[in-house]
């Protein structure tokens, strides 16, 4: 044999033997010489060698033509060795791509994607074809850095080599939407009505109106407000600021409201100086008649219970305003007619 040596070792009458060889060895030469001159010897030579078990037969052929005897080798070819090769031949993410580029040996990389990229999906092709791949598939991001590890094993599953990729995903940009989506103040009403754009209101209160409340909510949920509640009012005009500072923490912008608190006044008398008359006084067939020189058709007439609370609006209508009053309970009210403010009682 032209490698190793068969095994039990040849024996003329002993007609069956086994050689093992590694696996690089791919091929064997196998040679015989026959114990009569004129007997012949076939299937000897180079016989190519697969993995595991290869039988030969060699044939002797006796003189006379007809007596044989066959003999056999059994050569075994070992397995290859398991490869230790752990390395990737490719490695891509989407969407994006990696920095540097990938390279079997670079086993870290890198990753920048917007805010709007919510998931990644990793895929990896083994260099050696028993190798396996493991954590490659659909990955959730979080806002900042993602650490994704890609293990390979190699096929003596002993070997193994990490690669990594982080991916940054951006922080969303913040808002610079500083408007409000509503104000409004108790008691009254502002002039004019709540506007997103408009950034400028009024309001007359009677004198019995001490204090205000104001609320307001922003469009965008992540903006700040400054300047709403509670607010006590001093006589004449009273500016409070209502102040939105936006999620960029740079950009604000501010509302105001102006309430008018009126001036005390003693009663019916002030408005009869003012050429106005509310009669009958007190009310008891539930009508409120209004009437004054000065009067235009349209001005704003308001009734207020004697705690501030807005309890009726109307408009001058012609010389004599009709109001009907039969709807509130017996009381005082204050009722104000452009600057001008007046007490009344109402008796059923």
């Amino acid at each position: 044999m032209s490698e190793g040596s068969i095994s039990p070792v040849f024996n003329a009458n002993t007609t069956a033997y086994t050689l093992s060889v590694p696996n690089s060895v791919s091929s064997i030469s196998i040679a015989a010489a026959a114990n009569h001159a004129e007997a012949t010897v076939a299937d000897t030579g180079s016989h190519s060698l697969k993995v595991g078990e290869n039988t030969f037969t060699v044939e002797v052929t006796a003189q006379d033509g007809t007596t044989t005897q066959t003999y056999t080798v059994t050569v075994t070819r070992a397995s290859p060795p398991a490869s230790t090769d752990a390395t990737l031949s490719s490695l891509t993410v989407s969407p994006g791509d990696l920095s540097p580029t990938f390279s079997a040996n670079t086993t870290a990389y890198t990753l920048s994607v917007p805010n709007s990229v919510t998931g990644i999906s990793i895929a990896a092709a083994a260099n050696h074809a028993e190798a396996t791949v493991a954590d490659t598939g659909s990955h959730s991001l979080n806002v900042g850095a993602n650490t994704f590890s890609i293990l390979v094993t190699a096929e003596d599953g002993t070997t193994t080599l990490t690669y990594t990729v982080t991916v940054n995903r951006a922080t969303e940009t913040a808002s610079a939407d500083a408007t409000l989506s509503s104000l409004t103040v108790s008691p009254g009403d502002l002039s004019p009505t709540f506007s997103a754009n408009t950034t400028a209101y009024t309001l007359s209160v009677p004198n019995s109106v001490s204090s205000i409340s104001i609320a307001a909510v922003t469009s965008h949920a992540g903006a700040r407000i400054s300047g709403t509640g509670s607010k006590e009012l001093s006589e004449g005009a009273n500016t409070i600021s209502i102040v939105v500072t936006a999620e960029d923490g740079t950009t604000t912008k501010t509302y105001t409201v102006t309430i008018t608190r009126q001036p005390l006044n003693t009663g019916v008398e002030d408005a009869q100086q003012a050429k106005v008359a509310l009669y009958p006084n007190p009310v008891v067939d539930g009508e409120l008649r209004v009437e004054g020189e000065n009067l235009k058709i349209g001005e704003k007439i308001a009734i207020y219970s004697a705690s501030g609370k807005l309890v009726g609006t109307y408009e001058v209508s012609g010389a004599i305003t009709i109001i009907n009053v039969a709807h509130l309970a017996a009381g005082v009210y204050i009722v104000t007619i452009g600057r001008q403010t007046a007490k009344i009682a109402i008796n059923h």
